[in-house]
Formats: C-alpha cells, sequence, structure tokens
C-alpha cells in the first residue's frame, strides 16, 4: 500500500466519521471528539478533546486519566509507513495502529454511535473487545440496554 491510497482511505474515514468522534486507546480507552483531523501527503495529525472514559473505573486508574479531564485538547500523529517498510501501513481498516505505537484510533462511525448510546456497564465491555480486537457487535446482539 501507497502513502497516496493511505491518504485516500483515511479521507474516506474522515468524511464517514459520526459527528468528528473517535474512540482512543492509550493505558484506558475514551470516546474523543476530533478538532483537527489534517491528513498531509506523508501521515496523519489530530487534535481531539476527551467527551469520557469508556470504562470509568479502569480510567481512574492512569494518570493520563487526569490530563485528559482537565478540558486540554492533546495532539497526537503518525507516519503513514515506516521508512523502507512498505507492509508497516498505520491504518488496518478503520482503526490506526501499529506495533509499538503508543495509542490505537477507532475511527468507525457504528462502534463510535453504540459506545454514545450506551452506558458504563456496556461501554467497559466494549472497551475490552476492541482492544483485543475482538468483535464488539456481538453486545449488539446482547440487549443490555
Amino acid at each position: 500500500m501507497t502513502n497516496e491510497e493511505i491518504k485516500n482511505q483515511f479521507l474516506l474515514l474522515k468524511n464517514n466519521m459520526h459527528n468528528s468522534y473517535a474512540i482512543y486507546h492509550e493505558r484506558s480507552t475514551f470516546l474523543i471528539q476530533l478538532t483537527k483531523f489534517a491528513i498531509g501527503d506523508l501521515g496523519v495529525r489530530f487534535r481531539a478533546k476527551l467527551v469520557k472514559p469508556l470504562d470509568k473505573k479502569q480510567a481512574e486508574k492512569t494518570t493520563l486519566n487526569n490530563y485528559f479531564l482537565s478540558d486540554t485538547e492533546f495532539t497526537f500523529s503518525s507516519a503513514y509507513l515506516l521508512p523502507d517498510q512498505a507492509n508497516s501501513s498505520i491504518l488496518k481498516g478503520n482503526k490506526l495502529m501499529r506495533a509499538y505505537c503508543t495509542y490505537i484510533l477507532w475511527l468507525d462511525p457504528e462502534l463510535v454511535k453504540f459506545v454514545i448510546e450506551n452506558d458504563e456497564e456496556v461501554t467497559a465491555k466494549v472497551a475490552d473487545y476492541i482492544v483485543f480486537n475482538e468483535d464488539w457487535t456481538v453486545l449488539k446482539k446482547n440487549k443490555f440496554h
């Protein structure tokens, strides 16, 4: 996959977002709202504000939670590909991640909408599913709400 192909995939993801919301994981999992989503030729840059933790109990155990709850926007970014590694794309479907990256970002409008519409009991379970690459949609079939 080339930088241009990845850039085009990001454009599609950006255009299909649910009100600029995404799911962000770094030690804990949060619903965030992107205030900046800049797609460049070689990489992508974001600025975001925390909306809520998916698992409040887990979030309270991390020092990042205090920072995220401070009303301060935070920034993060990534190159599309690692140098000399054509198969190192940061984008895996609608998920931005790679080995040793400090965060994971889900740009899935269906997932975001589900998180927004459900309470903490359900969203804490969502975090467990998505972080471990399991099918979170099984939660939709179980009538938690």
